[in-house]
């Protein structure tokens, strides 16, 4: 470490771009964010099409610096226009939010990150064909991206095809490849299909209904914070399913915000709201590393 803060330290203007950036890189990943905008900067003004993007994603999310989504606006464009698909990705979904809602134009973006193999921004693409939000409507199209996006690993794209294939009209219907992506899920550890598959096996959909198999996946949700589960898990307990084999139980009911306010009106499940703001940092921070790496 004391290495890594001497190579920073003798940097100077002349330094190349890239080092620069690589070096906001580092100071971010050790949490010396203010440090890492600075480098970043630096970067940008060489000319650097990564430290763009990457001031773009700190403004975006308040990270060394006050939120300015204008600021993140800016640098996602310059990015965007230089062609980088995380870029182009992230400034579609800013002009498709409330201070610039432009569907036509997040469309354009994300559609030019998408035919460039970015599986976040296919994921977009596929939403937009299937709300019809700055494109005509189209299934067909939605269904493409989401395959495109799936086969490139985007677990929320497969996930999606799976509810599809277990929830769409007769033509599109395909329940057993629909619990096949949601089993290929699970064995990744992804909570939404724990949830839905859970809800599969205690209903008997697609499955034989087992409640032991149905519990013991909506906890391993319920254990990633999945709202859906805790709620299933919560509620189950208070009134537990004819034939599940649960009895009822308060005490764990109370896990689920949902229940709490059932079972005792003015209890206030969220008692420590610095720990929630906490959470949502780290994943921000998380989901910014990753993008770094993908970079």
């Amino acid at each position: 470490e004391e290495r890594q803060e001497s190579a920073d330290s003798t940097l100077t203007v002349d330094s190349d771009a890239d080092e620069l950036f690589y070096s906001g890189c580092r100071s971010f990943i050790e949490s010396e964010f203010k440090k890492a905008v600075k480098l970043f900067e630096r970067a940008a003004d060489k000319g650097s099409i990564k430290a763009q993007y990457a001031l773009g994603a700190c403004y975006d999310n308040a990270l060394g610096v006050k939120q300015n989504f204008e600021k993140a606006r800016s640098y996602y464009k310059m990015a965007a226009e230089a062609g980088l698909p995380q870029a182009q990705n992230d400034y579609g979904i800013i002009c498709s939010s409330n201070n610039y809602y432009n569907p036509q134009e997040s469309f354009i973006w994300i559609e030019k990150s998408a035919r460039q193999g970015y599986a976040p921004a296919q994921y977009h693409l596929a939403m937009f064909y299937f709300t019809g939000s700055g494109v005509v409507a189209d299934v067909y199209e939605c269904l493409y991206w989401l395959k495109k996006a799936s086969r490139r690993g985007y677990k929320l794209a497969t996930y999606n095809l799976a509810s599809a294939y277990l929830q769409g009209n007769m033509e599109l219907r395909n329940v057993e490849k629909g619990i096949s992506m949601l089993e290929e899920l699970v064995e990744e550890g992804f909570d939404m299909a724990q949830n839905d598959l859970g809800l599969c096996y205690s209903m008997g959909f697609g499955v034989e209904q087992n409640y032991e198999m149905a519990i013991s996946l909506l906890e391993q949700a319920a254990a990633a914070d999945n709202a859906n589960s805790l709620t299933t898990l919560g509620m189950s307990y208070v009134n537990p399913p004819v034939g599940s084999g649960m009895t009822q139980d308060f005490e764990k009911a109370m896990v689920c915000p949902t229940c709490v306010e059932v079972i005792c009106p003015t209890a206030n499940p969220f008692t420590s709201e610095s720990l929630m703001y906490a959470d949502e940092y780290k994943s921000i921070k998380k989901a910014f590393l990753l993008l770094v790496k993908s970079l």
